[in-house]
Protein backbone atom coordinates (compact mmCIF):
# COMPACT_ATOMS: atom_id res chain seq x y z
CA UNK A 1 0.00 0.00 0.00
CA UNK A 2 1.13 3.62 -0.90
CA UNK A 3 2.01 5.78 1.85
CA UNK A 4 -0.03 8.92 1.93
CA UNK A 5 1.94 12.07 3.42
CA UNK A 6 0.04 14.15 5.98
CA UNK A 7 -0.44 17.61 5.18
CA UNK A 8 -3.01 18.96 7.64
CA UNK A 9 -0.76 22.33 8.65
CA UNK A 10 -1.76 24.82 6.44
CA UNK A 11 -0.78 28.64 6.52
CA UNK A 12 -2.99 31.57 7.30
CA UNK A 13 -1.93 33.71 4.79
CA UNK A 14 -2.66 31.12 1.78
CA UNK A 15 -6.33 30.94 3.28
CA UNK A 16 -6.23 34.75 3.31
CA UNK A 17 -5.15 35.13 -0.59
CA UNK A 18 -7.57 32.23 -1.67
CA UNK A 19 -10.73 34.83 -0.56
CA UNK A 20 -8.93 37.64 -2.42
CA UNK A 21 -8.51 35.71 -5.70
CA UNK A 22 -9.37 32.20 -7.33
CA UNK A 23 -7.03 29.37 -6.74
CA UNK A 24 -5.86 27.28 -9.98
CA UNK A 25 -8.61 24.85 -9.01
CA UNK A 26 -11.27 27.04 -9.17
CA UNK A 27 -9.69 28.44 -12.20
CA UNK A 28 -9.64 25.01 -13.90
CA UNK A 29 -13.36 24.75 -13.65
CA UNK A 30 -13.79 27.44 -15.54
CA UNK A 31 -11.36 26.30 -18.17
CA UNK A 32 -13.37 23.06 -18.21
CA UNK A 33 -16.21 25.21 -19.45
CA UNK A 34 -14.14 26.34 -22.03
CA UNK A 35 -14.69 30.30 -20.12
CA UNK A 36 -12.12 32.54 -21.62
CA UNK A 37 -10.92 35.71 -20.47
CA UNK A 38 -8.74 38.36 -22.66
CA UNK A 39 -6.02 39.03 -19.42
CA UNK A 40 -4.41 36.51 -17.50
CA UNK A 41 -2.25 37.04 -14.23
CA UNK A 42 -0.84 33.75 -13.07
CA UNK A 43 0.90 34.15 -9.58
CA UNK A 44 2.75 31.46 -7.18
CA UNK A 45 5.93 29.10 -7.27
CA UNK A 46 3.68 26.61 -9.21
CA UNK A 47 5.33 27.24 -12.53
CA UNK A 48 4.82 23.38 -14.01
CA UNK A 49 1.26 24.04 -13.17
CA UNK A 50 1.08 27.06 -15.02
CA UNK A 51 2.73 26.13 -18.03
CA UNK A 52 -0.31 23.54 -18.15
CA UNK A 53 -2.89 26.13 -17.83
CA UNK A 54 -1.34 28.22 -20.27
CA UNK A 55 -1.18 25.33 -22.43
CA UNK A 56 -4.71 24.42 -22.29
CA UNK A 57 -5.28 28.08 -23.03
CA UNK A 58 -3.79 28.03 -26.24
CA UNK A 59 -5.35 24.57 -26.82
CA UNK A 60 -9.00 26.50 -26.87
CA UNK A 61 -8.37 29.35 -28.66
CA UNK A 62 -6.05 28.37 -31.69
CA UNK A 63 -7.72 25.60 -33.85
CA UNK A 64 -4.35 24.18 -35.73
CA UNK A 65 -0.96 24.15 -34.22
CA UNK A 66 0.57 26.39 -37.20
CA UNK A 67 -1.78 29.20 -35.96
CA UNK A 68 -0.51 28.69 -32.66
CA UNK A 69 2.71 28.54 -33.35
CA UNK A 70 2.89 32.24 -34.99
CA UNK A 71 0.47 33.67 -33.34
CA UNK A 72 1.99 32.88 -30.11
CA UNK A 73 4.43 35.44 -28.19
CA UNK A 74 6.57 34.55 -25.17
CA UNK A 75 8.44 37.40 -23.45
CA UNK A 76 10.66 37.44 -20.76
CA UNK A 77 10.55 40.71 -18.74
CA UNK A 78 13.33 40.05 -16.35
CA UNK A 79 15.30 39.90 -19.70
CA UNK A 80 13.99 43.51 -20.59
CA UNK A 81 11.40 42.08 -23.43
CA UNK A 82 8.69 44.62 -22.48
CA UNK A 83 8.80 46.71 -25.19
CA UNK A 84 9.09 43.73 -27.96
CA UNK A 85 6.45 42.33 -25.41
CA UNK A 86 3.98 45.52 -26.28
CA UNK A 87 5.13 45.63 -29.90
CA UNK A 88 3.54 42.21 -29.96
CA UNK A 89 0.40 42.77 -28.52
CA UNK A 90 -0.43 46.26 -29.77
CA UNK A 91 0.46 45.11 -34.03
CA UNK A 92 -1.74 42.88 -36.29
CA UNK A 93 -1.21 39.76 -36.77
CA UNK A 94 -0.61 38.10 -40.31
CA UNK A 95 -1.64 34.51 -39.33
CA UNK A 96 -4.95 34.84 -37.79
CA UNK A 97 -7.65 37.05 -35.99
CA UNK A 98 -6.42 35.41 -32.54
CA UNK A 99 -3.15 36.31 -31.07
CA UNK A 100 -1.58 35.15 -27.38
CA UNK A 101 1.09 37.69 -25.76
CA UNK A 102 2.86 35.66 -22.46
CA UNK A 103 4.75 37.73 -20.09
CA UNK A 104 6.99 35.70 -17.73
CA UNK A 105 8.14 37.32 -14.64
CA UNK A 106 5.96 40.31 -14.88
CA UNK A 107 6.89 41.57 -11.21
CA UNK A 108 10.22 42.28 -12.63
CA UNK A 109 9.65 45.17 -14.70
CA UNK A 110 11.94 47.85 -14.60
CA UNK A 111 11.19 51.47 -14.23
CA UNK A 112 7.36 50.54 -14.55
CA UNK A 113 6.04 54.42 -13.74
CA UNK A 114 7.59 55.18 -16.72
CA UNK A 115 6.03 52.29 -18.51
CA UNK A 116 1.96 53.30 -17.04
CA UNK A 117 0.52 54.38 -19.67
CA UNK A 118 1.76 52.03 -22.25
CA UNK A 119 0.61 49.47 -19.61
CA UNK A 120 -2.67 50.85 -19.82
CA UNK A 121 -2.82 51.05 -23.53
CA UNK A 122 -2.25 47.59 -23.90
CA UNK A 123 -4.61 46.18 -20.83
CA UNK A 124 -7.46 48.35 -22.13
CA UNK A 125 -6.59 49.28 -26.24
CA UNK A 126 -5.28 46.08 -27.34
CA UNK A 127 -6.55 44.46 -30.76
CA UNK A 128 -9.87 42.54 -30.69
CA UNK A 129 -8.72 38.78 -30.43
CA UNK A 130 -5.39 39.44 -28.35
CA UNK A 131 -5.16 37.50 -24.85
CA UNK A 132 -2.52 38.80 -22.65
CA UNK A 133 -1.09 35.95 -20.03
CA UNK A 134 1.30 37.64 -16.97
CA UNK A 135 2.91 35.35 -14.74
CA UNK A 136 5.29 36.43 -11.73
CA UNK A 137 6.47 33.78 -8.45
CA UNK A 138 5.20 36.02 -6.16
CA UNK A 139 1.68 35.68 -4.44
CA UNK A 140 0.68 39.09 -4.92
CA UNK A 141 -0.01 40.96 -8.04
CA UNK A 142 3.14 43.30 -9.00
CA UNK A 143 2.83 46.36 -6.99
CA UNK A 144 2.51 48.90 -10.48
CA UNK A 145 -1.03 47.09 -11.60
CA UNK A 146 -3.46 49.32 -10.33
CA UNK A 147 -6.86 48.13 -8.93
CA UNK A 148 -8.72 49.20 -12.10
CA UNK A 149 -6.28 47.32 -14.39
CA UNK A 150 -6.52 44.31 -11.95
CA UNK A 151 -10.66 44.55 -11.95
CA UNK A 152 -9.99 43.51 -15.94
CA UNK A 153 -7.60 40.50 -15.14
CA UNK A 154 -8.49 37.35 -14.19
CA UNK A 155 -5.90 36.57 -11.67
CA UNK A 156 -5.37 32.78 -10.44
CA UNK A 157 -3.04 32.08 -7.45
CA UNK A 158 -0.91 28.91 -8.26
CA UNK A 159 -0.07 27.69 -4.66
CA UNK A 160 3.19 25.17 -4.72
CA UNK A 161 1.66 21.76 -4.20
CA UNK A 162 1.73 19.89 -0.56
CA UNK A 163 2.80 16.31 -0.55
CA UNK A 164 -0.84 15.16 -0.58
CA UNK A 165 -1.84 16.99 -3.42
CA UNK A 166 0.69 15.11 -5.50
CA UNK A 167 -0.09 12.30 -4.18
CA UNK A 168 -3.69 12.33 -5.08
CA UNK A 169 -2.87 14.68 -8.63
CA UNK A 170 -0.16 11.15 -9.25
CA UNK A 171 -3.24 8.35 -8.68
CA UNK A 172 -5.78 10.16 -10.50
CA UNK A 173 -3.39 10.26 -14.01
CA UNK A 174 -2.52 6.35 -13.29
CA UNK A 175 -5.60 5.66 -12.54
CA UNK A 176 -6.95 7.02 -15.94
CA UNK A 177 -3.70 5.56 -17.85
CA UNK A 178 -5.61 1.70 -16.70
CA UNK A 179 -2.24 1.25 -14.55
CA UNK A 180 -0.80 1.31 -10.94
CA UNK A 181 1.89 2.32 -9.12
CA UNK A 182 3.66 0.47 -6.13
CA UNK A 183 4.96 2.65 -3.03
CA UNK A 184 8.43 2.96 -4.53
CA UNK A 185 7.50 3.58 -8.07
CA UNK A 186 5.38 6.80 -6.43
CA UNK A 187 8.28 7.60 -4.33
CA UNK A 188 10.81 7.52 -6.63
CA UNK A 189 8.63 9.62 -9.64
CA UNK A 190 8.12 12.46 -7.04
CA UNK A 191 11.80 12.46 -5.67
CA UNK A 192 13.14 12.77 -8.79
CA UNK A 193 10.45 15.37 -10.63
CA UNK A 194 11.30 17.42 -7.36
CA UNK A 195 6.98 17.59 -7.09
CA UNK A 196 7.31 19.77 -9.89
CA UNK A 197 3.60 19.01 -11.74
CA UNK A 198 4.77 19.79 -15.42
CA UNK A 199 7.83 17.16 -14.79
CA UNK A 200 5.34 14.86 -13.20
CA UNK A 201 2.88 14.99 -16.44
CA UNK A 202 6.21 14.57 -19.15
CA UNK A 203 7.18 11.63 -16.68
CA UNK A 204 3.84 10.63 -16.71
CA UNK A 205 3.81 10.62 -19.94
CA UNK A 206 7.18 8.45 -21.10
CA UNK A 207 5.31 6.13 -18.62
CA UNK A 208 2.28 5.63 -21.45
CA UNK A 209 4.36 5.05 -23.85
CA UNK A 210 6.83 3.08 -22.21
CA UNK A 211 5.29 -0.42 -22.34
CA UNK A 212 6.55 -1.21 -19.19
CA UNK A 213 3.66 -3.20 -17.62
CA UNK A 214 0.34 -2.26 -15.78
CA UNK A 215 2.18 -2.46 -12.28
CA UNK A 216 4.59 0.68 -12.50
CA UNK A 217 7.49 0.15 -10.05
CA UNK A 218 10.59 1.53 -8.72
CA UNK A 219 12.46 -0.43 -11.25
CA UNK A 220 10.26 1.32 -13.76
CA UNK A 221 10.66 4.71 -12.73
CA UNK A 222 14.62 4.27 -12.11
CA UNK A 223 14.66 3.35 -15.93
CA UNK A 224 12.60 6.51 -17.36
CA UNK A 225 14.31 9.03 -15.10
CA UNK A 226 18.16 7.60 -15.02
CA UNK A 227 19.90 10.32 -13.59
CA UNK A 228 23.28 9.16 -14.85
CA UNK A 229 21.95 8.84 -18.56
CA UNK A 230 20.41 11.92 -18.91
CA UNK A 231 23.47 13.64 -20.64
CA UNK A 232 24.05 10.49 -22.91
CA UNK A 233 20.77 10.21 -23.37
CA UNK A 234 20.50 13.99 -24.94
CA UNK A 235 24.18 13.31 -27.03
CA UNK A 236 22.30 10.52 -28.66
CA UNK A 237 19.96 12.52 -29.82
CA UNK A 238 21.84 14.85 -30.80
CA UNK A 239 24.46 12.41 -32.82
CA UNK A 240 21.88 10.85 -34.18
CA UNK A 241 20.21 14.22 -36.33
CA UNK A 242 23.49 14.52 -37.32
CA UNK A 243 23.54 11.62 -39.25
CA UNK A 244 26.41 10.89 -37.54
CA UNK A 245 26.54 6.70 -37.08
CA UNK A 246 28.17 6.97 -33.34
CA UNK A 247 24.35 7.47 -32.65
CA UNK A 248 24.03 3.47 -33.73
CA UNK A 249 26.55 2.03 -30.70
CA UNK A 250 25.09 4.91 -27.94
CA UNK A 251 21.59 3.66 -28.71
CA UNK A 252 22.58 -0.26 -27.73
CA UNK A 253 24.69 1.50 -24.83
CA UNK A 254 21.06 3.27 -23.20
CA UNK A 255 19.27 0.26 -23.75
CA UNK A 256 22.08 -1.85 -21.88
CA UNK A 257 21.97 0.90 -19.21
CA UNK A 258 17.96 -0.07 -19.22
CA UNK A 259 16.93 3.10 -20.90
CA UNK A 260 13.64 1.92 -22.13
CA UNK A 261 12.60 1.82 -26.12
CA UNK A 262 10.16 3.78 -25.36
CA UNK A 263 12.17 6.86 -23.59
CA UNK A 264 14.24 6.61 -26.50
CA UNK A 265 11.50 7.10 -29.28
CA UNK A 266 9.44 9.92 -27.34
CA UNK A 267 12.68 12.14 -27.04
CA UNK A 268 13.29 11.04 -31.27
CA UNK A 269 9.77 12.41 -31.26
CA UNK A 270 10.54 15.48 -29.34
CA UNK A 271 13.44 16.36 -31.36
CA UNK A 272 11.90 15.58 -34.48
CA UNK A 273 9.06 18.28 -33.52
CA UNK A 274 11.63 20.89 -32.49
CA UNK A 275 12.98 21.02 -36.03
CA UNK A 276 9.27 20.55 -37.56
CA UNK A 277 8.78 24.07 -35.27
CA UNK A 278 11.71 26.02 -36.52
CA UNK A 279 11.12 25.27 -40.43
CA UNK A 280 7.52 26.22 -40.04
CA UNK A 281 8.31 29.72 -38.95
CA UNK A 282 11.42 30.13 -41.29
CA UNK A 283 8.67 28.89 -43.83
CA UNK A 284 6.76 31.56 -42.83
CA UNK A 285 9.28 34.48 -42.97
CA UNK A 286 10.55 35.15 -39.77
CA UNK A 287 14.60 35.37 -39.30
CA UNK A 288 16.54 32.28 -38.47
CA UNK A 289 17.75 34.18 -35.05
CA UNK A 290 14.29 34.66 -34.02
CA UNK A 291 12.83 31.15 -34.89
CA UNK A 292 15.33 29.64 -32.76
CA UNK A 293 14.54 31.90 -29.49
CA UNK A 294 10.83 31.34 -30.32
CA UNK A 295 11.69 27.53 -30.32
CA UNK A 296 13.18 28.05 -26.70
CA UNK A 297 16.83 26.88 -28.28
CA UNK A 298 19.31 28.36 -25.34
CA UNK A 299 22.73 29.56 -26.58
CA UNK A 300 24.49 26.97 -25.08
CA UNK A 301 22.22 24.56 -27.34
CA UNK A 302 21.93 26.43 -30.39
CA UNK A 303 25.16 25.31 -32.63
CA UNK A 304 24.10 21.31 -31.79
CA UNK A 305 20.34 22.50 -32.91
CA UNK A 306 21.75 24.37 -36.13
CA UNK A 307 24.05 21.04 -37.10
CA UNK A 308 20.57 19.62 -37.39
CA UNK A 309 19.06 21.64 -39.42
CA UNK A 310 21.94 21.31 -42.07
CA UNK A 311 21.74 17.52 -41.92
CA UNK A 312 17.99 17.81 -42.39
CA UNK A 313 16.66 20.88 -44.75
CA UNK A 314 12.99 20.97 -44.48
CA UNK A 315 12.24 18.86 -47.85
CA UNK A 316 14.73 16.13 -45.83
CA UNK A 317 13.24 16.54 -42.60
CA UNK A 318 10.10 15.86 -44.22
CA UNK A 319 10.85 12.33 -45.54
CA UNK A 320 11.29 11.22 -41.57
CA UNK A 321 7.78 11.46 -41.00
CA UNK A 322 6.37 8.25 -42.53
CA UNK A 323 9.32 6.22 -40.85
CA UNK A 324 8.14 7.82 -37.48
CA UNK A 325 4.85 7.15 -37.77
CA UNK A 326 5.38 3.33 -38.90
CA UNK A 327 7.95 2.91 -35.77
CA UNK A 328 5.02 4.73 -33.48
CA UNK A 329 2.71 1.76 -35.48
CA UNK A 330 4.84 -1.23 -34.91
CA UNK A 331 5.97 -0.54 -31.27
CA UNK A 332 2.47 -0.72 -30.32
CA UNK A 333 1.07 -3.99 -32.53
CA UNK A 334 3.93 -6.00 -31.42
CA UNK A 335 5.65 -6.23 -27.96
CA UNK A 336 8.90 -8.98 -29.00
CA UNK A 337 11.51 -9.09 -30.40
CA UNK A 338 14.57 -11.66 -30.61
CA UNK A 339 17.15 -9.06 -31.21
CA UNK A 340 17.91 -5.17 -30.07
CA UNK A 341 18.54 -4.76 -34.13
CA UNK A 342 15.36 -5.92 -34.57
CA UNK A 343 13.33 -3.36 -32.40
CA UNK A 344 11.51 -0.60 -34.47
CA UNK A 345 13.47 2.25 -32.59
CA UNK A 346 16.67 0.59 -33.58
CA UNK A 347 15.89 0.42 -37.22
CA UNK A 348 14.38 3.91 -37.53
CA UNK A 349 17.80 4.83 -35.78
CA UNK A 350 19.13 3.27 -38.67
CA UNK A 351 17.48 4.64 -41.15
CA UNK A 352 17.40 8.31 -40.14
CA UNK A 353 21.35 7.56 -39.76
CA UNK A 354 21.57 6.72 -43.27
CA UNK A 355 18.45 9.22 -44.84
CA UNK A 356 19.44 10.72 -48.26
CA UNK A 357 18.77 14.31 -48.35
Amino acid sequence: MVHRPDDSRRKRKKIMAIKKYPSSKVFKAELDRKKLYPAYLFMGEEEGEKDKFIGRILDAIFKNTDERRNSTGRFHIDNDEFMAAADFILSSSMFSSSKVCIMSNMDALKNPKSYQALLEDIIFNKPDGTTIIMTTLKNRPPDFLTQKQLETIMVVQFWRYFDNDIYNYIMTCIRKMGLTIDEKGMNLLIERTGKDIKKIDEALEMIRYSGSGDIITGQTIAGLLHDVSEVSLFDFTDLLFKKDRRAIPLYKKLIDEGIPEGRIFFEITRQFDLLEKYYSFTEAGMAVDEAVEKCGINQKSREKFMASTRAFPGESLKKLYPLIARTDYRRKSSSSYGDITATPTFILVADIVTAQR
